[in-house]
């Protein structure tokens, strides 16, 4: 069971954007070395750019967190690509050093601490997932049909329909991105707290 902390801590981490997330994440790594990334590349750019703007500066857009997947009539969200981190713990560094009776305390330290941050970080992007298959569900004429608007849903049915409170469901949408042959949308376009809509019941 969380504490109160760790709870606060794993609601910040659903709240941010993957590029802050990738931000604190380095900083972790840095105080916890025995947190690793499988396959680790130099971070890549938190945009992509698509031209210029009327300023002269390029335009952005934002990576995306998740993407759809569109099969005959069949929606599937699943994580992009860079949002996939392959978190780990480093066993090579974590034997050597609870081998060592002076350091094995702080590696157990070390452990618990890692393995806590892994699970909460899968978590998030399980939860991002799960609440993008429910707008996707509501939004199927959108993505299938190529109507020209998506209609609003309210942001209350979605949380009934994963179970989680409203204020989660706007950390989860807010600054997260789905990509789809539609372009790239933040998740809380599709998304309003004061007009009717439709949430998905996918099991």
């Amino acid at each position: 069971m969380m504490t109160s902390p760790q709870m606060e801590h794993a609601l910040h981490l659903l709240e941010i954007s993957h590029t802050r997330l990738i931000e604190e994440l380095t900083q972790a790594m840095s105080d916890n070395p025995l947190l690793t990334r499988e396959g680790r590349e130099a971070p890549s750019d938190p945009a992509i750019q698509t031209g210029l703007g009327k300023n002269g500066r390029p335009l952005e857009r934002p990576q995306a967190d998740v993407c759809l997947v569109v099969t005959g009539n069949e929606l599937a969200v699943v994580p992009s690509k860079n949002s996939r981190l392959n978190l780990r713990v480093d066993q090579n560094l974590l034997t050597r050093l609870t081998l060592d009776p002076s350091t094995n305390d702080l590696a157990q330290t070390k452990l618990r601490s890692a393995e806590w941050l892994i699970s909460v970080i899968d978590q998030r992007m399980k939860t991002i997932c799960r609440v993008a298959e429910c707008i996707v569900d509501g939004q199927s004429d959108f993505f299938l049909s190529g109507g020209s608007e998506p209609t609003p849903l309210l942001a209350e049915d979605i949380a009934l329909a994963v179970g989680m409170h409203p204020s989660t469901i706007w950390r989860a949408v807010t600054d997260k991105y789905l990509e789809s042959s539609r372009g790239i949308h933040e998740l809380k376009d599709f998304l309003t707290s004061d007009a009717p809509g439709v949430a998905s019941t996918r099991s």
